[in-house]
């Protein structure tokens, strides 16, 4: 990986992993599916083969992996993969919703057969917040072991944490910049999040109750 993808890696703890036969840089399908999954995370590999996805897979030291898996490889590549301690959650994805599902129910990993990708998303999203919540209140335990977790509400445990962070930044205009700098290096590729950053530069000076 070359210092410009680990920069860009530097946010994220979870990893998208899309395994189709039939995904390509060139397919304007394929564009449209990857630019909905960036709106859920940045990091996104895709594989057409499958020994090569397992390869990876198996090769993850400190992230956690979502993987979407089309209907032509499911029952092939889920056995082998669902002990994989790195990989979190799997979803399969039907193009055409031929697929039935009832012999996944015995998985806890795969989380259903999706022949909508908004949907898929939709889904997705919901459970990498629910795996970041889950990471944040490891780490807040870990630091605070004289208080009981266990009454904690996992949301409040975040938002101490975030503003403890906010209370020791600096704030000047050449912190602004380098965040920026920072910001668009980790959303290269995602339109949408680099228009939320310009829009932030443009318009933090100006009067506002919230960024």
């Amino acid at each position: 990986m070359s210092t410009q993808d680990s920069q860009q890696r530097i946010l994220e703890n979870f990893i998208i992993i899309w395994l189709d036969p039939n995904t390509s840089e060139s397919d304007v399908y394929s564009q449209n599916i990857i630019s909905q999954l960036r709106c859920v995370s940045n990091w996104i590999e895709t594989f057409v083969d499958p020994n090569r996805c397992i390869d990876y897979l198996t090769n993850i030291e400190n992230e956690k992996a979502f993987i979407i898996v089309s209907d032509n490889f499911s029952q092939q590549l889920v056995p082998l993969i669902l002990d994989i301690p790195e990989l979190f959650a799997l979803y399969v994805f039907c193009r055409e919703n031929q697929i039935h599902d009832r012999w996944i129910k015995d998985h806890h990993k795969v989380k259903g057969v999706f022949s909508q990708m908004e949907l898929l998303c939709n889904v997705l999203k919901r459970d990498m917040q629910q795996a970041d919540l889950n990471l944040v209140s490891i780490s807040f335990a870990s630091e605070t072991s004289s208080i009981d977790i266990n009454n904690l509400d996992q949301s409040f445990m975040y938002s101490q944490l975030l503003k403890e962070i906010l209370l020791k930044m600096e704030y000047n205009e050449t912190a602004k910049t380098e965040f920026v700098e920072f910001c668009l290096i980790q959303q290269v590729e995602n339109e949408s999040a680099i228009s939320i950053i310009d829009e932030f530069e443009q318009k933090y000076d100006q009067p506002s109750p919230i960024w």
